[in-house]
């Protein structure tokens, strides 16, 4: 429903969560700033062990949305498809110049040409970062054992 002129927020006569009144508290007194819940200093923070869709999005704050830049591969006029981040070394580090950006055409066949290897033993694999023995110690005797 648009907003009509003359209606009551929504919010109007509704007690602030324990949780805002606290940040806004913070905020206030100047012991919390956006900026020190960036990067290392998030208490989300994973470091190393962050997953393919979070590094993704790690690498888009960094340096951008990848459609507003250009592909940096192939230079031949065949680009189709939207622009994606694509990993240069294919073993998913959490640094910034491992990064570039291709057409989702170009980014298919260059993940094809370059065959990725694992973290730990670099053994080759066809998903993001560990081949299938690491895979299993990492991520499902994680979840067995809690």
């Amino acid at each position: 429903m648009p907003f009509v002129k003359g209606h009551t927020s929504w919010k109007k006569g509704k007690k602030d969560s324990h949780h805002s009144k606290v940040m806004k508290n913070l905020y206030k007194i100047g012991k919390m700033k956006p900026i020190m819940m960036k990067g290392k200093d998030n208490p989300a923070w994973k470091g190393d062990k962050v997953g393919y869709h979070g590094l993704h999005k790690w690498i888009e704050v960094e340096k951008g949305k990848a459609k507003y830049l250009y592909c940096s591969k192939y230079d031949d006029g065949t680009c189709k498809g939207r622009l994606e981040w694509s990993n240069i070394s294919q073993k998913y580090l959490r640094k910034v110049n491992d990064w570039w950006v291709l057409c989702a055409s170009h980014h298919k066949r260059y993940d094809n040409e370059t065959p990725a290897t694992c973290r730990q033993c670099n053994e080759p694999h066809r998903s993001s970062g560990f081949c299938k023995r690491h895979y299993y110690q990492l991520y499902y005797l994680k979840t067995k054992n809690k």
